[in-house]
């Protein structure tokens, strides 16, 4: 396991990638901290590997099965999946790999306002 890996050459496959990709301020409480973040997984696959093609899409759905409704027992709202799962192409770093994208949300709400 590696946080923030470079991606400057051959990756080891197959690999699944998680990331914080966003957190968005929401107004859930009246005048309180509530954010929205936003996480993202990739299966990360070599497609010349045979069976990689039905091996992804296989992967991404227990992903998505193991996340959905979870909190893991903290202080966070329980996972929403969001939008499709499916093929992701948005990386030119990784062009040379089939790379499927799972989306989810929680919830986090935090005491008095940030950044007072």
């Amino acid at each position: 396991m590696e946080a923030h890996p470079e991606i400057d050459g051959a990756l080891p496959v197959p690999l699944i990638a998680i990331e914080l990709a966003s957190i968005e301020p929401v107004e859930i409480r009246d005048g309180a901290g509530d954010f929205r973040l936003l996480y993202q997984a990739r299966v990360v696959l070599d497609p010349l590997v045979p069976g990689a093609a039905l091996e992804a899409p296989a992967m991404a759905s227990d992903i998505a099965c193991a996340v959905a409704g979870q909190d893991w027992g903290l202080a966070v709202g329980p996972a929403q999946l969001v939008g499709d799962i499916g093929q992701d192409g948005m990386d030119p770093k990784l062009d040379a790999y089939l790379v499927w994208l799972i989306e989810w949300t929680h919830l986090v709400w935090l005491d008095g306002k940030p950044w007072t």
